[in-house]
């Protein structure tokens, strides 16, 4: 797979974050070092399932991310 593409697809993955609540929220409070408020989620209407599952899409994404910034910073 070509370097651009590996780059669409993050950027693609990033814009699907950004429109979704629950990901973003669980994105930012991860980048900043915060414990999820899963209890906020909740109470959104959010079951324990779609939580787990938001959570478990953020750490995908930042491995991956992580993999390719790695990646990019030994080039």
């Amino acid at each position: 797979m070509e370097n651009r593409q590996i780059h669409d697809i993050i950027r693609n993955i990033e814009r699907n974050i950004s429109k979704c609540d629950i990901l973003k929220g669980i994105l930012n409070a991860k980048i900043d070092g915060q414990k999820i408020d899963y209890n906020c989620y909740y109470d959104k209407g959010y079951t324990h399932e779609e939580v787990r599952i938001g959570a478990e899409l953020i750490d995908l994404y930042l491995k991956l991310k992580g993999h390719i910034d790695k990646k990019a910073d030994s080039i």
